[in-house]
């Protein structure tokens, strides 16, 4: 499969073949028909995370997408192969992305999967602020900047 692979901190990305990942019994195997392109990637990519996480290169970068999937682990049940599904997920700039089912979810119809690609980042974002924040029903939340990816 083909992959888009960071070699060096602000380098360019390189297009590499490399072998389609192996699921464990959690995981599914995902075909990736869409992957969005978010800041956070070009963060990673310039090394300016690595304080926070030390990512080890080479890399292939990437952190949302949607797909089908392809394959399951035996411990999964609430997938079936030929579902499409989004994630959050590293190395999502890949043809294939293996991941835990616990951390994907069933695309909803009215999504196209350029649509769809946008949402897991951003909807983790804004989830993770709700519980920061201890939100109500009645509270309303403004959040400034979410440019979100494309």
């Amino acid at each position: 499969m083909k992959a888009a692979v960071l070699n060096n901190f602000k380098s360019d990305l390189e297009i590499k073949e490399i072998d389609i990942p192996k699921i464990t019994d959690d995981e599914v195997l995902i075909k990736v028909t869409y992957a969005a392109v978010n800041p956070l990637d070009n963060l990673i990519k310039d090394g300016a995370l690595n304080i926070i996480t030390p990512y080890k290169l080479p890399l292939i970068l990437g952190n949302e997408l949607v797909g089908v999937i392809t394959s399951i682990g035996k411990n999964v049940k609430k997938f079936k192969v030929g579902d499409r599904v989004y994630a959050m997920c590293e190395k999502a700039f890949a043809e294939y992305v293996a991941i835990n089912h616990k951390y994907i979810a069933k695309v909803p119809e009215y999504l196209k999967d350029d649509e769809a690609a946008c949402v897991p980042l951003a909807s983790l974002t804004f989830l993770q602020a709700i519980k920061i924040m201890n939100a109500k029903n009645e509270n309303s939340i403004f959040i400034s900047g979410a440019s979100g990816s494309f």
